[in-house]
């Protein structure tokens, strides 16, 4: 099945010309996302903590969250419909603007940037991308919840971590019975062109006979949106694919894993080792900040998260707050520079695809 078999007909394609403009604009927002953001995080602090800390260790942990972003991306590669043909560089590409973005502009705006970049740049069509953000919430919570169980046996979880665990449980015991309700019932059928209103039902909700013209405009409509939401289900067709789906999960764990190694790498860049499984304690913190976004980037939110996990840790409020500062920042090096990179790669090398 194709890509187009996943979305409604496709508006004209852009111009050469516009999409050379378009790729600069989104290159020069790009940057100026990236100045502000870097900007925000605070330079003085940021490099009065780095000052007391081994280089060769925050290295190490920017790579490990550079594998995140790879990660990210491989998953995304699992999750798309098995009709829609893409290489993974180019997957890749799409994955790094979309950590850009998450991370520089707020988060339903990041999100819908990558879903409409997944969509274009990506060749998957907008139903494919929503049901492949769909899953990565589903794997996201899934993954989160085993870091938690982890971080449990670390030290007592606080109260509002404890919280917050009832209700990330009761959110994914809910999504996932609605996303693999959708998967296998679409199974079952394929869009249709014909999925309308039933012009006698558009009759009885109305005191008098429609007028035909907006008759059939309505029908058109409800036969669009309708078709949209059966090609969204039917591109969930990882969740009915055991193999995709357990790789995918794979990939969210290891993601995690990946995590926790950038917070022990943190760790002892500063010489510190507060306990057994520390990291995976300021990780699951981290986290459960991070899912209401309260700011681009979670910028002080993180922090202060790091900082109540590692006080709680025993560990010194000066050196919990330079764990915190310099932990977000080797998270952002690659999660802000990857998607800024490739956009400026892109026009060093004239390309002309968005």
């Amino acid at each position: 099945m194709s890509a187009s078999a996943f979305d409604a007909p496709r508006a004209r394609r852009l111009s050469p010309g516009a999409r050379r403009a378009l790729a600069l604009l989104a290159w020069l927002l790009a940057t100026v996302l990236v100045a502000l953001a870097l900007r925000a995080v605070g330079w003085r602090e940021t490099l009065a903590a780095a000052s007391r800390a081994r280089l060769p260790w925050l290295a190490l942990a920017v790579a490990c969250h550079t594998s995140v972003v790879a990660l990210w991306a491989w998953q995304t590669w699992l999750l798309l419909p098995a009709g829609v043909r893409a290489r993974f560089g180019r997957i890749f590409e799409v994955q790094a603007i979309t950590a850009t973005a998450q991370n520089t502009i707020p988060a339903f705006l990041g999100q819908a940037t990558g879903v409409a970049v997944l969509a274009e740049r990506g060749g998957a069509g907008t139903a494919a991308a929503l049901s492949v953000l769909a899953q990565h919430s589903l794997i996201e919570a899934l993954a989160k919840l085993a870091t938690l169980a982890v971080a449990a046996q670390v030290a007592p979880l606080p109260a509002w971590m404890r919280r917050a665990v009832a209700l990330l449980g009761v959110g994914l015991a809910l999504l996932a019975l609605g996303l693999f309700a959708a998967a296998w019932a679409a199974r079952r059928r394929a869009p249709r062109a014909d999925d309308a209103l039933p012009p006698s039902l558009a009759v009885g909700l109305m005191d008098e006979p429609p007028h035909p013209a907006n008759e059939r405009r309505a029908e058109g409509a409800w036969a669009r949106g309708r078709a949209f939401v059966v090609s969204w289900a039917a591109a969930l067709d990882a969740l009915r694919s055991p193999r995709r789906l357990g790789l995918a999960v794979a990939s969210g764990l290891l993601m995690k894993v990946m995590e926790a190694g950038g917070w022990t790498a943190v760790e002892r860049a500063f010489g510190l080792a507060p306990r057994p499984g520390s990291a995976v304690l300021a990780l699951a913190a981290t986290n459960l900040a991070s899912a209401v976004p309260a700011s681009p980037g979670n910028l002080g939110v993180y922090e202060g998260a790091a900082l109540l996990a590692y006080t709680a840790l025993g560990v010194p409020r000066d050196q919990a707050l330079a764990l915190g500062i310099v932990g977000h920042i080797v998270y952002l090096v690659p999660f802000v520079g990857a998607g800024w990179i490739v956009l400026s790669l892109a026009q060093l090398r004239g390309r002309t695809r968005t």
